[in-house]
């Protein structure tokens, strides 16, 4: 019984400590993978907000919401639709304050071939409560006018987005809008998601394998030897033993009448 409790015990230690390794090594190869992908996601989509904030005409952003749409935002309004289309952006868009209330609205929000419409704001619209609590890079760039640390990845109610923001100037260095581009990782973690619960299980199976012939391996050469030292152990009486020594030690005691 004794044997069996601790072969039961060092099994149950070594399920755990594969279990353990493979998570370790499951999470190196994640935060690799996301790392990497990230890099390169943020990297077109910042080169994609950059070429579409240059076609932006930043001293026209009050003009627009004042008097509406003129031929000038229908122009621009095609060429930040190519930008969208050429660097196959999820969502291509530009945001301002508004002078009124101070707060966050569309000036252009770029439907691409096939989108609903209905999916997609109008020059004016303010910026629902789900867009507006992922939108605090976009708001720092735009009071700022800085682009350091404007691209970000995260996990939204759209899914995961590679986001970067830029500034629109006007002539006199105002910053009176800011370009915003998403670009959707959703496919690319999914995969990256498989790709790791791959690898866990493939770890786990073969640290597990390794760590049974471990056990076969460590059982053979220390667990039976010590285990059968034990049992000797367990049937040792030192009476007995100090008896022979001294009887061997006193060969009178030997003697029978």
């Amino acid at each position: 019984m004794k044997k069996r409790g601790i072969k039961r015990k060092m099994t149950v230690a070594i399920i755990a400590m594969g279990i353990l390794l493979s998570l370790c090594v499951s999470i190196g190869v994640f935060t690799i993978n996301f790392r990497h992908v990230s890099a390169q996601y943020t990297e077109r989509v910042f080169s994609s907000a950059i070429a579409a904030a240059v076609l932006v005409n930043g001293d026209s952003i009050e003009g627009y919401l004042e008097n509406g749409k003129d031929e000038e935002y229908f122009t621009i309004y095609e060429a930040l639709k190519e930008i969208k289309s050429v660097f196959n952006l999820t969502y291509l868009y530009v945001l301002t304050q508004s002078s009124v209330d101070n707060i966050a609205v569309y000036v252009f929000d770029i439907i691409g071939e096939g989108a609903d419409p209905s999916l997609f704001s109008d020059l004016g619209d303010e910026l629902s409560d789900a867009e507006a609590t992922t939108f605090d890079a976009g708001a720092q760039t735009f009071r700022t006018g800085q682009i350091e640390d404007s691209t970000i990845v995260s996990l939204t109610g759209y899914g995961w987005l590679a986001s970067a923001y830029v500034p629109i100037f006007a002539s006199d260095g105002r910053v009176t809008a800011v370009m915003g581009a998403d670009l959707s990782m959703n496919r690319i973690m999914g995969d990256i998601l498989l790709q790791t619960l791959q690898i866990l299980l493939i770890t786990v199976a073969i640290i597990i394998v390794f760590l049974f012939i471990f056990r076969y391996i460590a059982g053979k050469q220390i667990l039976h030897p010590v285990l059968h030292l034990s049992q000797h152990m367990d049937g040792f009486d030192p009476e007995k033993a100090n008896l022979k020594k001294s009887r061997s030690q006193n060969p009178a005691m030997n003697f029978k009448l």
